[in-house]
């Protein structure tokens, strides 16, 4: 008897063990036709390794497409700086660029004017008094310097590690910034509001996956976010605890995640000004506005670099 419970038993758990192996296999509606499978691996990486087969890089890329790309060319200012004032960039007391080199970087550099965003300045809307007064820039050298592999950042100056960057490639390097991006890098950073909503970060991978499924035409932004929180739809995922947690571990004025905007209309919000703006600078979309009565409406579409340099493979 207790022979054939145990024979039922082990029936019993390996057609449950078959049923969840099928369901996290399974394409799901709600991400976009990925499986669990597919969300626990974009979601939960260590390297790009782990994603292969769904994601790969065109590591052959045209070095002229790559160096186009903002994220390559603010680098390329950055060591041209280096080498011009004596092998360091020296930083104000706040540990940003000095104004000089800001006023210099924000002229040679086209992405700023590329993007609309050149004008608010050259027209006298808002005051260049430092680096951190162009937010999008003061963001993307941020980033750029994380990368100790090839730049050393103190308290007083920049440098790089010349002999690194002259053995890597531009691929290896701007897959290193996609890393430290999607990985280190705070995106709530400088931006003065709004809550920290992690799972934009981590789910940046599935972001690119939905640009790469329906970024042929130009898109807004609200289409890319509603596809992002139907994915996430659960606060424990946009805050990684529950609000009975919270208030276990903090007194109630520190509760500012768990306030009443914490909304999804706010969830969409920070997802598209934090998303497009990274994806901008990492030459993956073109953007367009259009005003529509008294709003100005973004739109999106993904770039020949996208294209070529990203391989989606969604049929592992």
């Amino acid at each position: 008897m207790d022979s054939d419970n145990g024979g039922n038993g082990s029936k019993y758990e390996a057609y449950l063990t078959d049923l969840f192996n099928k369901y996290n296999r399974t394409a799901q509606k709600e991400f976009c036709g990925l499986s669990p499978l597919h969300m626990m691996k974009i979601i939960y990486y260590n390297d790009f390794k782990q994603l292969e087969p769904f994601l790969s890089f065109k590591k052959d890329i045209s070095e002229e497409l790559l160096m186009k790309v903002p994220v390559m060319k603010l680098e390329e200012k950055l060591i041209e700086l280096v080498e011009k004032n004596n092998g360091k960039i020296g930083l104000t007391n706040k540990g940003n660029l000095k104004l000089s080199l800001t006023k210099k970087i924000f002229n040679d550099c086209k992405f700023l004017n590329e993007n609309g965003r050149y004008d608010y300045f050259t027209k006298g809307i808002f005051s260049l008094r430092s680096e951190e007064h162009i937010p999008y820039l003061f963001r993307l050298r941020n980033l750029i310097t994380m990368n100790k592999s090839y730049f050393t950042e103190k308290s007083t100056y920049i440098t790089y590690k010349k002999k690194k960057i002259d053995r890597s490639t531009p691929v290896e390097r701007y897959l290193e910034y996609m890393f430290i991006l999607g990985r280190f890098l705070n995106w709530s950073y400088f931006y003065r509001y709004g809550h920290i909503y992690s799972i934009i970060r981590n789910g940046w991978i599935f972001s690119l996956f939905l640009l790469h499924k329906f970024g042929d035409v130009f898109r807004e932004y609200d289409f890319y976010a509603s596809k992002f929180l139907e994915a996430f739809p659960e606060k424990d995922q946009w805050f990684y605890v529950d609000k009975e947690q919270y208030e276990d571990l903090y007194y109630p004025e520190d509760i500012r995640e768990l306030n009443d905007d914490d909304n999804d209309k706010n969830r969409k919000l920070l997802y598209s000004y934090r998303t497009f703006f990274y994806m901008l600078c990492f030459g993956l979309v073109e953007e367009k506005e259009k005003r529509e009565g008294y709003e100005f409406k973004r739109y999106v579409k993904k770039t020949e670099f996208f294209e070529e340099f990203f391989n989606f493979n969604p049929e592992f």
